[in-house]
């Protein structure tokens, strides 16, 4: 079986091993995207197939127990209370037009039925939410392009864009492909492949 180590930064400094997963389904290409609950006593991942739909499943470290909680899902976190999981559904093939409905999230404990957050044409990939539970930040690529987005969750509102405002603005000076806003991702790996084999820095 697996075995996952987390940090017990709150008692103390250090790991610890938690107990193995179940021996892994047929058909399992791999189990990743380990997140530990906020209060600590489960850990959400993610499965993947390779002739059915991926699972989400919460592993409970008191009783060695793991569950499926949804299917058809993409990076999945938690709630900011551990009550629900926030994910981007897998796409589905429906003809030849994928579907992309945007980020859902989903009580555990079986309370409520699965309900969108979002609906967007884009892939939105959600990273957390804030301790107090009001918003959720996520990912959404546009093009070849990914920018940070804020989701309003209590009271509910409209997503707004955090940090494309500075490529925006460049925009209009490069036009969109020629922006070097845009491109700071690949030109960081191009630099960073310079220092490492030329040692000019």
């Amino acid at each position: 079986g697996e075995a996952l180590v987390v940090g017990e930064k709150e008692r103390q400094r250090g790991e610890r091993q938690l107990p193995a997963l179940p021996p892994s389904a047929p058909g399992t290409v791999s189990r990743f995207g380990f997140r530990v609950s906020p209060d600590g006593r489960q850990v959400l991942f993610t499965t993947s197939f390779i002739d059915r739909p991926w699972e989400s499943s919460v592993f409970t470290l008191a009783t060695g127990i793991t569950r499926t909680v949804a299917t058809w899902v993409q990076a999945p976190i938690w709630s900011h209370d551990g009550r629900r999981i926030i994910y981007y559904p897998q796409p589905q093939l429906t003809g030849a037009t994928p579907e992309k409905p945007g980020l859902m999230w989903k009580p555990l404990d079986g309370s409520g039925a699965l309900e969108r957050l979002t609906t967007s044409q884009a892939t939105q990939v959600p990273q957390a939410v804030t301790r107090d539970g009001r918003h959720l930040v996520f990912n959404q690529s546009t093009g070849s392009n990914w920018d940070l987005w804020l989701l309003p969750l209590s009271p509910r509102g409209a997503p707004r864009a955090l940090l494309n405002a500075t490529e925006r603005t460049f925009d209009r000076a490069f036009g969109q492909a020629g922006n070097p806003w845009r491109h700071l991702g690949g030109l960081a790996y191009f630099l960073f492949w310079i220092v490492a084999v030329t040692g000019i820095y």
